[in-house]
């Protein structure tokens, strides 16, 4: 159906004269003008009655009533009409009145409410009849109409009845189809059986009914353009269905269906994001003003009164909006407008605060998401969030289709959300449950724009407000901030985008979080560049915002950092003096300057701010960790137990101190020397303490990877075993040690796979090393060095320098030694101020001259030796600088050791003028047998290579007569040849003729001779002996002589070309046998040709021979080369 046919089947009908006409006798008619009634109706009546009119003037007369709307008056006609055939006992009649009375009962139900509040707030009903009571009276009065049960009336009657109730739907289309097969235009049925077919979403089906009803009758009630408009929206035709209920307003300007509908239309496209600001202001305003006109109309009507609660809630009318919320609720004709009108109300009573009533609204509503989303809203304000993440859960659990993002946003956040009753282990599922849940959102994002729905509420193309949600985003940023660096910045920059499209501009917090997430990464510069961005954002645009101080801190503490970072001291240290002239007492500040000062080499400095910070904020849990840190670097083992013990007694639960306390323990135990009784029970005491706190740490927290490494080294060294009982125990139980650092690195293992640190690398090296595994104990340090520490942790290289050490002094390896001793340097360019690293190079040094010393003379070299030496004089130096220490505190090495050690490089050293001495006689005379070796070698290979050359040159003759008499058999073979050529010259001249043809001589062919002359009989002749004949050979037979003289049997073999001749040569036998040995001396034999092709063969041998011996001859000069050098 096209536009124009619409246009024409909406037509405006022509006027029509309306009139009854009424004969009351005598030939005197009344006429009742239909279009000028009034509600009153008792001169009606009695003209009726005078009248004695038929049943169908009644029921026509009450129907003009019931068609304006004056339900009392059509019921007081009816009733008047019931009474009088009820008089003359006309039960034909009665029927239709019955019916009559039934239609107008189900009419009157359509305005009446479904139900009744128990307690309504504000929309009290008071003695209103029930929906279910007028439908129960109209049932009623059809059972007495039994007389008219075949009628049309009746079926038309009983179908409008059934189609008021859900559960006869399917016996209404029965009924409508029985009317229709018998009037195939009747325009009730078809009204009843296209909504039937809307309502069983069979839009196309519904479509052509009312279509088909406005071409039968325009002007039919109810408005058939209201059907049709819907079923247009519903096959995704808005502009048609929005045209259909414009022409019905047009025509019937005072139905509020149609005002209803376009209102709804106008507020939906007021939600359209494609539309500008303008656009969709003006569209909520048509819509608002729709929908008040059409409860103006009809204020009974739970749609309506829907719709204008929503309206109200919007301009913050809470009043208004809970009377019309509990309108549509009493008034609701449907399971979707019932749980909306509780929706209504369940939101106007949250926003009062009233959330137990809201609950209970929300709860009648639970079939929609939003409801289940108010009601864990009332939980979260009441402070039970977890029956609000219930709430939701149950919600998400249910149909895809009901899992709105904003409850998966919001059960995100919940779970994100750090709740006291959670432990770290819940906490952590629930986070990654958040992260779950945000990850679904993110997917739909890419669907949310073409996302369309086929209601009257669905909006086209609108964008999801949740889309540009700035909290959710940063909610994704924070989630994922541990988890996957590149997730959260990207929310972090979604963030950013979406608070830039503001009125206030980007939001200086979010930059800040960027820039946080760069400088984690290593993208020092960006970073520093989006701080100082954030710093200006600021200081202009958020100048006047109540949190522009607290901001404004924190973002300057981390261009601090940057700068630290950066190298920039200067600058890092006028930012953090510029924070703490503004807040002396920011903490995090003043750890950052003393730990700038500790590197600095200012440990004095250091350890002054960081007092002075402790006594003014003694229950700082993290300055008092960093103090203790400090303390354990600076080697002050005793101060930091005070103050671990003193952190206890605030809070002894503290993890950090708890295992703090255990390692101290521990190192004071493992470096007291037990010399005798009181201090072997000392040690075990304070390694059965770190045994003690580092199990309450993992009781604290069983995932404490720290406090397990803890107990794995106490287990590797078997601090609390045996073995610890007396000294040197560890050296002398071998078996034992083996087996303890066995089981501790199986536990090393196991906490490599949770934790990725560098210590249980170094951990692993330290086990391998008691094992005396030195190459694992190498691997395990330079992987814990360059993986975690980037070559710069001063401890792991020295463990590493000890490992190459012991692995040096094992396999007397002087180049391991060098190794070993590289890496001690490095380490005190790490740490120039460590004395014990300084002794440790010295001690090296020491052991590679003790160990070059004692190598033989041949297992060494002059510039080893004189290596060695170097070394010694720099570890004498060394030693004497550190035994004349005198600096105030204890020494991390024995004085009385280095000064012994001193000595002893001195007795070393004056050995080696001897040792050089030794060294370069040995070499001397080494290289001197070197050299008469090489020069006895070059003598021999000189001989050798006379002797060749000789040998070689003999070889060269041989060949050389060889070939000469070669020569001279293919000048005889050509000679002969040329010999052959002239006696084949004499044969072929003419001969004397003969008279007759020799019998049996068959060597040439007669037939021209017989075809010119009479045959005549052959005479007997002298049997001859068949003629040998010598050819010349061609190719390479003649050029090499392989075949001289060929007999006759070969003759034979041997087709020669046939020539026609004239006459031939008799020859005797005797001739012939002279010239057979005549040519027989002209060639040479095949023997002496067989021989000459053997002494090239020969002479090839000879040639290939040589070359071979000449090639040997200079593998062996390149091999004793190779032996020489």
């Amino acid at each position: 159906m096209d536009d124009n046919d619409m246009e024409m089947e909406m037509g405006t009908p022509p006027p029509v004269t309306r009139a009854l006409e009424i004969d009351i006798g005598d030939q005197e008619v009344i006429t009742i003008d239909l279009d000028a009634l009034d509600q009153s109706t008792d001169d009606v009546i009695n003209v009726l009655q005078d009248a004695r009119c038929k049943v169908t003037t009644w029921t026509q007369l009450a129907s003009e009533y019931w068609r304006r709307g004056w339900l009392d008056s059509a019921q007081r006609i009816a009733h008047a009409a019931l009474e009088f055939f009820k008089s003359i006992r006309d039960a034909q009649s009665l029927s239709s009145v019955y019916l009559l009375m039934a239609g107008i009962q189900m009419d009157s139900a359509r305005a009446a409410p479904k139900m009744k509040l128990e307690s309504p707030q504000l929309d009290k009903l008071g003695n209103e009849t029930l929906k279910e009571v007028y439908l129960s009276e109209a049932t009623a009065l059809m059972n007495y109409a039994s007389g008219a049960a075949k009628s049309e009336l009746f079926f038309l009657t009983r179908g409008i009845h059934q189609l008021s109730k859900h559960s006869t739907i399917n016996d209404a289309l029965v009924t409508f189809e029985g009317i229709l097969q018998g009037t195939p235009t009747n325009i009730v049925a078809l009204h009843g059986k296209a909504r039937i077919m809307y309502m069983q979403r069979k839009y196309r089906e519904a479509l052509q009914l009312y279509q088909r009803i406005l071409r039968l009758s325009p002007n039919a009630q109810p408005d058939p353009r209201i059907g049709i408009g819907l079923c247009f929206w519903q096959l995704d035709d808005r502009s048609k269905a929005k045209k259909a209920w414009e022409r019905s307003l047009e025509l019937h300007p005072n139905h509020w269906v149609p005002q209803l509908l376009l209102g709804l239309e106008s507020l939906n496209a007021s939600k359209d994001s494609q539309r500008t600001e303008e656009q969709r202001h003006h569209a909520y305003t048509v819509g608002s003003k729709h929908i008040e006109r059409a409860f103006h109309i009809n204020q009974k009507n739970g749609a309506t009164a829907n719709c204008l609660s929503e309206y109200f809630i919007r301009r913050g009318e809470a009043r208004k909006a809970l009377k019309l919320a509990e309108r549509s609720i009493q008034y609701a004709d449907s399971i979707t407008i019932l749980s909306e009108g509780h929706l209504r109300a369940g939101r106007v009573a949250h926003l009062e605060g009233r959330y137990d009533d809201a609950i209970t609204h929300y709860t009648n509503a639970k079939n929609l998401p939003l409801a289940s989303i108010g009601i864990a809203q009332c939980h979260i304000k009441r402070g039970e969030t977890a029956a609000a993440i219930h709430v939701l859960d149950t919600l998400l659990n249910g149909p895809e289709t009901q899992q709105p993002k904003e409850a998966m946003i919001m059960l995100a956040s919940l779970r994100a959300f750090e709740r006291p009753a959670l432990s770290s282990a819940e906490l952590a599922q629930d986070k990654a449950k958040a992260r779950e849940l945000l990850e679904r959102v993110k997917r739909h994002t890419s669907q949310a724009n073409g996302t369309k729905s086929n209601g009257i509420s669905a909006v086209n193309n609108r964008k999801p407000a949740w889309m540009n949600d700035l909290e959710m985003h940063v909610e994704i940023g924070r989630l994922w901030e541990r988890e996957d660096t590149a997730k959260a910045l990207l929310a972090y920059q979604d963030a950013r985008r979406i608070s830039e499209q503001s009125v206030a501009g980007a939001d200086p917090r979010i930059i800040n979080n960027i820039a946080v997430l760069g400088h984690l990464s290593g993208k020092i510069a960006e970073a520093r560049a989006l701080y100082e961005e954030a710093l200006g954002i600021l200081a202009n645009k958020w100048a006047n915002h109540e949190n522009m101080d607290g901001m404004s801190t924190t973002i300057l503490y981390n261009l601090a950092r940057v700068y630290e970072d950066q190298d920039e001291t200067a600058l890092a240290k006028d930012a953090y003096d510029k924070l703490l002239g503004r807040h002396p007492e920011y903490v995090d500040a003043k750890v950052r300057l003393a730990h700038m000062l500790l590197a600095s080499n200012k440990p004095n400095e250091a350890h002054t701010i960081l007092k002075q910070a402790i006594e003014t904020q003694q229950t700082n849990m993290n300055l008092r960790a960093y103090y203790t840190h400090f303390l354990t670097q600076s080697n002050l083992l005793q101060a930091a137990l005070k103050i671990v013990h003193a952190t206890l007694n605030i809070n002894k639960n503290d993890l950090y101190g708890t295992v703090a306390s255990g390692w101290l323990h521990y190192q004071l135990g493992r470096e007291a020397r037990p010399n005798n009784e009181e201090t072997m029970r000392d040690r075990r005491h304070k390694l059965l303490y770190a045994a003690e706190f580092y199990e309450r740490a993992l009781n604290l927290d069983p995932s404490c990877s720290v406090a397990a490494q803890g107990l794995a080294i106490l287990i590797a060294e078997d601090a609390i075993g045996m073995m610890a009982l007396k000294p040197g125990a560890g050296l002398e139980d071998h078996e034992t040690r083996l087996a303890n650092t066995s089981d501790a690195l199986e536990y090393f293992a196991r906490i490599r796979e949770v934790m990725a640190d560098g210590s249980v690398y170094t951990n692993m090296g330290h086990c391998y090393y008691m094992r005396d595994e030195y190459e694992r104990a190498i691997e395990s340090y330079e992987t814990g060095l360059q993986k975690f520490y980037n070559g710069q942790n001063t401890s792991v290289m020295m463990c590493l320098s000890r490992a190459w050490y012991a692995k040096a002094t094992r396999d007397q390896s002087f180049v391991a030694m060098k190794t070993a001793l590289h890496l001690a340097q490095t380490a005190q360019m790490l740490s120039p101020g460590d004395k014990s690293i300084k002794y440790n190079i010295a001690v090296i040094e020491q052991r590679a001259a003790e160990m070059v010393f004692s190598l033989p003379v041949s297992k060494r070299t002059l510039e080893e030796l004189q290596e060695a030496l170097d070394l010694a004089t720099n570890a004498q130096r060394f030693l004497f600088e550190l035994s004349e220490d005198t600096s105030k505190g204890g020494l991390p090495y024995d004085k009385d050791m280095a000064s012994q050690r001193h000595r002893y490089l001195g007795s070393l050293l004056r050995k080696g003028t001897e040792q050089i001495s030794q060294q370069q006689e040995y070499e001397k005379e080494h290289h001197a047998k070197l050299e008469a070796a090489r020069a006895f070698r070059m003598a021999e290979k000189a001989a050798a290579e006379a002797k060749e050359k000789a040998r070689l040159e003999e070889l060269q003759r041989e060949a050389a007569a060889l070939a000469e008499e070669r020569r001279k058999a293919r000048e005889e073979a050509a000679l002969w040849a040329a010999q052959h050529k002239d006696d084949s010259s004499d044969e072929d001249k003419p001969k004397r003729k003969k008279k007759g043809k020799a019998a049996g001589d068959d060597l040439f062919d007669d037939d021209d001779e017989a075809a010119t002359e009479p045959r005549k009989e052959p005479k007997e002749k002298k049997e001859r002996k068949p003629r040998i004949t010598a050819r010349k050979r061609k190719g390479k037979d003649a050029q090499t002589g392989d075949e001289g003289l060929s007999s006759g049997e070969d003759a034979e073999k041997t087709e020669r070309p046939r020539k026609r001749l004239t006459k031939k040569r008799v020859v005797n036998d005797d001739e012939e046998e002279e010239v057979d040995q005549r040519a027989r001396k002209k060639f040479k034999t095949s023997d002496l040709i067989e021989d000459s092709d053997e002494e090239l063969e020969r002479i090839d041998r000879i040639e290939a021979e040589r070359l071979r011996l000449s090639k040997a001859v200079i593998s062996d000069d390149a091999g004793e080369d190779a032996n020489m050098s």
